[in-house]
C-alpha cells in the first residue's frame, strides 16, 4: 500500500515538472524567482496607482534567516523608532501556526494573519483538493460532489487573542503573553524539540498553564522578563511536571495499547 501511494505521488510529481527540492536558497528556480518578483515591484509601482507610495521590502533567499523571522524583525525594528506609531497595522498572510505565536510575542496591539482554509479531500485525507479534484478517487464519488469549495481566506486578529489570554492592567498583560509564548516553546517548534511528556493532543498546554498559575500565585512573580527567563520558576513548573509524567506515560501506553488491539481486531475480520 505505501509503494502504491509513494507511485502516486511520484506520478503527480512527474505530472506538474516541478522539484520541490528547488525551493531552498542557492538554487537556480530562487535566484530566478527573485528576479521575477523585483520586476513585478517594479512594475507594480509604476503601472498602479494603489501602489504609489508604499514601501516594499524584498526579503529573498538571498537573506539569511526563515521568512516568518525575518517579517518579525522588520515589525520590532519599526516599533523601536521614535517615530513608530503605536496605531500602526500589521497583516501577514500565511498558514504557519507559529506566526500565531511571534505576533503575539511583538506586543502588537493590532497584528492581523490572513490564513487560508485549505480543503481536505475526504478520499484520499490530502489537503490541497476536494474529492472533485482527487486524481484517485474513483469516478463516482467525484461526480457525487455537488461543490468544489475553494480556498477561503480567514483573518485572525492576533489583538483579540491577546486580550482573552488574561485581562489585567495593560502593563502585566504583555507580561503574561510572554510567558504563554515561552511555555509554548516547551512544546517544541522547528528549532527546539518538545520535551517527550508533553504532546498537544494530550492536553499538555492545558497542564503546563495549571502548573504555571500554581507557580505565579506562590512566587507572585512571572516566568520571563524581557527576554530573561526567571530559572528558579522554570525549575519549580519542571518539576511539578516531572511529578505527573508517571501518569502521562501510564496513559498514553495505555492509550497505545488500546489503538494496536482495535486494530488488530479490524485486520481479523
Amino acid at each position: 500500500m505505501r509503494e502504491a501511494e509513494a507511485g502516486i505521488e511520484r506520478r503527480s510529481a512527474d505530472e506538474f515538472g516541478f522539484d520541490y527540492n528547488s525551493l531552498c536558497p542557492g538554487t537556480d528556480f530562487m535566484s530566478r524567482l527573485h528576479v521575477h518578483l523585483r520586476a513585478y515591484i517594479a512594475d507594480r509601482i509604476r503601472t498602479q496607482p494603489r501602489w504609489v507610495g508604499i514601501k516594499v521590502i524584498l526579503s529573498d533567499a538571498s537573506v539569511p534567516g526563515e521568512g516568518e523571522h525575518k517579517i518579525m524583525e522588520i515589525i520590532r525594528s519599526q516599533r523601536a523608532t521614535p517615530t513608530h506609531d503605536i496605531n500602526t497595522r500589521h497583516c501577514i498572510h500565511g498558514n504557519d501556526a507559529d506566526l500565531i505565536i511571534l505576533g503575539l510575542a511583538t506586543h502588537e496591539p493590532n497584528f492581523s494573519i490572513i490564513k487560508e482554509e485549505i480543503p481536505c479531500c475526504d478520499w484520499c485525507k490530502k489537503k490541497g483538493h476536494t474529492v472533485r479534484d482527487c486524481r484517485i478517487a474513483p469516478r463516482h464519488a467525484r461526480e457525487n460532489i455537488q461543490v468544489s469549495y475553494p480556498y477561503q481566506p480567514s483573518a485572525l486578529g492576533i489583538n483579540v487573542l491577546g486580550i482573552n489570554v488574561v485581562i489585567i492592567a495593560v502593563t502585566t498583560v504583555y507580561r503574561a503573553i510572554d510567558d504563554w509564548v515561552f511555555l509554548c516553546s516547551l512544546l517544541g517548534n522547528d528549532f527546539l524539540p518538545k520535551l517527550p511528556s508533553l504532546n498537544v493532543r494530550e492536553n499538555a498546554l492545558h497542564r503546563l498553564v495549571g502548573i504555571y498559575k500554581t507557580a505565579v500565585t506562590h512566587t507572585m512573580r512571572y516566568l520571563t522578563d524581557n527576554g530573561i527567563v526567571n530559572l528558579h520558576m522554570l525549575q519549580m513548573i519542571l518539576t511539578e511536571l516531572g511529578k505527573e509524567e508517571d501518569v502521562i506515560f501510564r496513559e498514553r501506553r495505555q492509550r497505545n495499547e488500546w489503538v494496536s488491539s482495535r486494530n488488530n481486531r479490524y485486520e481479523q475480520k
